[in-house]
């Protein structure tokens, strides 16, 4: 797919429960799922649901999000597993305002073949707060063998957050 969004592409509230999202592929940003709200108070939510096997050319192998809007994204029981990226968030990618990543497990998803003056980082999870004030909330989530090319890889910050119950492996 050439445009984003391979698996899933969405501008609404978008809710994913108990559901599969494997093996898609895109040539730009979100493998799995693009999500971007076109309007306030719009959520992505992800409960008890597997993403495996995606990829995508730039950023967020399964689920990019990158909003102005602050869209709330919410990611419960849910297996972020074998996704791939060439430059951020292999597993997650999130540039948004309100997030909580909770009883989940972010596993196996790695940066590779970076492209010049690509960012290399998050091989798991990439997050930024839009306005500056970081809500990001991680609680009883199991970071195990994400690599990236250059760091955070499980990981990577550019704000704070709230850890709670963090396993890395």
């Amino acid at each position: 797919f050439t445009s984003g969004g391979a698996g899933i592409r969405s501008l609404g509230p978008l809710l994913i429960r108990e559901s599969q999202i494997l093996n898609n592929s895109s040539s730009d940003s979100g493998g799995g799922i693009l999500f971007d709200p076109s309007g306030l108070d719009l959520a992505l939510t992800i409960e008890n649901s597997t993403l495996s096997g995606n990829s995508a050319d730039i950023n967020g192998g399964a689920v990019h999000v990158d909003s102005i809007l602050n869209p709330p994204v919410n990611v419960l029981g849910t297996t972020i597993s074998n996704n791939t990226a060439r430059d951020s968030g292999a597993g997650l990618f999130l540039i948004s305002g309100d997030v909580s990543v909770s009883d989940s497990t972010v596993s196996n998803n790695r940066i590779e073949l970076t492209p010049l003056g690509a960012d290399g980082v998050g091989g798991g999870l990439y997050f930024r707060a839009t306005d500056g004030i970081p809500r990001f909330t991680i609680n009883a989530v199991t970071f195990s063998d994400n690599v990236s090319s250059s760091a955070g890889g499980g990981a990577a910050f550019i704000a704070s957050a709230t850890l709670i119950s963090l396993h890395i492996a």
